[in-house]
């Protein structure tokens, strides 16, 4: 994986930072890690006891945060989701290989041109990719076009209707070469750690 050209993040630098229920940092053409998952991925009575236990969290935490801190949210709440993820809960559409192919098309349509691909795997009932802005082009806006055009695709393609996506994703800002390998490794063991067939999920890694 080439890593000379990407961008890390910078605490000092200004910060573009907005929030829904979940934090959500950009910094220019920093590298980004992001989930999004399919709007009945995890069970609700899951996601109450998650939206609990973080209000009390963050009731002790106010912001801003440092960056140990924003760590410590990323490692607790994050990797409890993506446990929660891996069970494989809901419909899990994205086993369906016609579902995929219309994702992959639109992870792919402007590779080199809005955005460089460092890797991605489409899971059955979630996404994960590592990706770096191109140009002036945001984050914000890859991301929800890829939800977007990506619902409309498969619900043509697959047949069925109303909300195919969580509305929020889980991103976070690549602090070093070493973070960049994590999540890079992260991506290409999801697979294996779910125990999946290959026929139920696809991945790419840069080389």
């Amino acid at each position: 994986m080439a890593e000379h050209d990407i961008a890390y993040f910078v605490p000092w630098a200004e910060i573009d930072k907005q929030e829904r229920r979940l934090p959500h940092w950009q910094q220019g053409r920093v590298a980004v890690f992001v989930t999004w998952r399919l709007a009945d991925a995890l069970p609700q009575e899951k996601l109450a006891a998650w939206n609990a236990e973080r209000a009390l969290w963050l009731a002790h935490r106010p912001e801003p945060w440092d960056i140990a801190t924003r760590r410590c949210y990323a490692e607790k709440f994050g990797q409890m989701i993506d446990r929660w993820l891996d069970a494989g809960h809901g419909s899990c559409l994205l086993r369906d290989p016609l579902a995929r192919a219309e994702l992959v098309q639109v992870l792919q349509a402007f590779e080199g041109t809005r955005y460089r691909m460092h890797a991605w795997v489409a899971m059955p009932n979630h996404v994960h990719v590592l990706f770096s802005s191109v140009g002036t082009e945001s984050p914000k806006r890859t991301i929800g076009a890829w939800k977007g055009v990506s619902a409309r695709r498969i619900h043509l393609r697959c047949g069925g209707g109303g909300r195919l996506w969580q509305p929020e994703s889980w991103d976070t800002l690549i602090r070093s070469p070493d973070h960049l390998a994590a999540c890079h490794r992260y991506i290409a063991e999801n697979p294996v750690r779910s125990q999946l067939a290959p026929d139920q999920f696809t991945l790419w890694v840069e080389a």
